[in-house]
């Protein structure tokens, strides 16, 4: 998700930081595809800090620490601040269809049951899918 958003804002003519607590962006993204992304970040002018863990917002700063020694980082000058934190489960609508029909079978699919990358996600919903 990262990688898109910050792909997308970038073609918009945006100015993109990515901050990331871990070594690069990108770990979640095949092998076939990585490049390819990659590159189109590095063409859009994309700028990567990685190793920092964000402690907060404050107006148009953010203060991380560094993920490794904990040293404290504040980078300013954001217009726009966009967080991309993962997923979690939407099942309302399962749950409000099982509940006014129980005789209807109904299943949770993909990231709907658990969140997971494209290919798990994708692979769960083909199961269910032959189930039905």
């Amino acid at each position: 998700v990262t990688i898109c958003v910050a792909d997308y804002m970038a073609t918009q003519g945006k100015r993109v930081e990515i901050f990331h607590k871990l070594r690069g962006v990108g770990g979640d993204v095949d092998r076939y595809t990585i490049g390819i992304a990659m590159r189109r970040l590095e063409e859009g002018g994309v700028v990567e800090h990685t190793g920092l863990r964000a402690l907060g917002i404050d107006g148009s700063a953010i203060d991380f620490a560094s993920a490794y020694t904990g040293a404290h980082k504040r980078f300013e000058g954001f217009d726009t601040i966009v967080l991309s934190c993962g997923s979690r489960p939407e099942t309302s609508l399962y749950r409000s269809l099982k509940s006014h029909n129980g005789k209807t079978r109904s299943f949770l699919a993909g990231s709907a049951w658990v969140p997971r990358g494209i290919w798990e996600a994708t692979q769960h919903g083909m199961k269910v899918g032959l189930e039905v």
